[in-house]
């Protein structure tokens, strides 16, 4: 007899249609099910643990405004799960620890730059001064993460001022929350902001995950500055500030100023250094 986690709720399945649910996805958040819809078509059912889908709320709103390429289908959604299309291949983060990088940081880019030219609706979208909100008021220990605290300052406060527009963004946007599929490049997983286009792609220097140092190497750091500035339409000095910005969020999120987080941080200071951020 399989686990109870591995099974989806009965009522779940029910409000949704759904029949032969096999489990192929557990994270802190949800679990994910492969599915059959009503029409027999394959599908992912999303269940989250908490009940609600918490901060992915808003970015199953962005996802909704997308209508089509390069988002995942968005099928059904109720307030504890989501279905969606069913997305078959590597991301992007597997193409990268595969050994192609450069391929993947260029495909990110194109999804980037796709995005962008949608030109979505940023309204009801989660604004990018809340995310941040508990950054303003971390204490953080290290003085390159104190750093990062002064440039997520500024950078909030230059937003404030109007210094960029205000756009709708995925808001999550890295290697393994793209799927390279058969009929091309899928996001997933988005967040659902409201910020400037320049943070859009600063997660992503933290990425992909065992890279095995490949995000560190400072000829990286500037080929993806140029990469990823041009996709966005932004100056790589502000897509370098937000970066900075956001792995002292992720480590305020995360509780602890990690040895690896610790590293990105430290090469993207290094970068900045010599681009005069401040």
């Amino acid at each position: 007899m399989r686990p109870a986690s591995s099974i989806p709720p009965d009522t779940v399945m029910r409000r949704f249609a759904l029949t032969q649910a096999e489990i192929c996805a557990e994270t802190p958040m949800a679990r994910v099910w492969s599915v059959r819809r009503a029409d027999g078509t394959l599908a992912a059912l999303k269940l989250y643990r908490a009940g609600h889908l918490g901060n992915e709320a808003t970015g199953l709103e962005y996802l909704r405004r997308c209508t089509g390429d390069p988002a995942v289908t968005i099928h059904d959604a109720g307030p504890d799960a989501v279905v969606m299309g069913w997305l078959e291949g590597p991301s992007l983060g597997d193409l990268a620890r595969q050994g192609d990088p450069v391929q993947a940081d260029g495909d990110l880019a194109a999804v980037a730059q796709a995005l962008r030219l949608k030109s979505l609706s940023a309204a009801g979208l989660l604004p990018l001064t809340e995310l941040f909100r508990p950054l303003l008021v971390a204490k953080l220990a290290t003085p390159q993460a104190q750093f990062a605290q002064q440039v997520a300052s500024k950078c909030l406060s230059d937003l404030a001022t109007g210094r960029w527009p205000v756009v709708a963004l995925h808001g999550d946007l890295h290697h393994d929350n793209v799927i390279l599929t058969s009929g091309g490049l899928r996001v997933i997983d988005a967040k659902g902001l409201a910020g400037p286009a320049a943070y859009e792609l600063a997660n992503a220097f933290r990425h992909p995950r065992g890279g095995a140092g490949y995000a560190l190497q400072p000829a990286v750091i500037a080929r993806r500055l140029s990469l990823w500035s041009d996709a966005l339409d932004c100056s790589s000095t502000d897509l370098l500030r937000w970066a900075i910005a956001k792995v002292a969020l992720s480590m305020v999120w995360a509780g602890d100023e990690r040895p690896g987080e610790l590293a990105v941080l430290r090469a993207l200071v290094r970068e900045g250094a010599r681009s005069g951020v401040e």
